[in-house]
């Protein structure tokens, strides 16, 4: 949760006048957060024991890099849309229905059936899901969840595409009008 939530802010307030190093800071850290924590898996707590150099540890951190980007992605497009109140207002659906409804301390099958397609429809559930299926199952079951993050991701960065599109015309405008 926090993984996708924190950099969104974090990297806001690094680059506040720079739209590609911001998107781009989100990028590398969904990348490195992805590897740091499929690390920590695998060697501190062996969860995994697959090794560095096994298929199985490069799923797992490719799931954990799709889940915190399928988490940032969208949070920071609607912070670029709508501003505080939309990265707010994602945030709190995402910790609010997200997390509960995510089933990843057990299954979304230990859940009431409405409740887990809600949590296997948000990035949390969904990231759950795939990096259970990458660690546990290799790779099986975790197509659908993969979809979701990729689908999460591509809001993620229609909604980047729009708050940019408005914010070159609003600028546009207002050059304009100073002109």
């Amino acid at each position: 949760m926090f993984g996708g939530i924190v950099p969104v802010v974090a990297f806001r307030k690094v680059f506040p006048r720079s739209e590609g190093w911001y998107h781009a800071g989100l990028f590398g850290f969904s990348l490195l957060g992805g590897f740091i924590v499929a690390c920590m898996l695998d060697f501190v707590f062996g969860s995994i024991d697959a090794g560095l150099w096994s298929a199985e540890f490069w799923a797992v951190a490719g799931a954990i890099a799709l889940g915190i980007g399928a988490l940032a992605f969208p949070l920071a497009g609607l912070q670029g849309v709508f501003g505080a109140k939309g990265f707010t207002l994602g945030a709190m659906v995402m910790m609010f229905l997200g997390n509960p409804f995510a089933g990843i301390a057990a299954t979304a099958a230990w859940l009431p059936s409405w409740a887990a397609v809600v949590g296997q429809i948000l990035p949390p559930g969904a990231a759950g899901t795939l990096v259970r299926a990458a660690a546990y199952f290799h790779g099986a079951g975790g197509a659908t969840a993969g979809l979701t993050l990729a689908a999460w991701m591509i809001v993620g960065l229609v909604l980047i595409a729009v708050g940019l599109r408005r914010n070159l015309v609003s600028s546009a405008a207002e050059a304009g009008a100073a002109a």
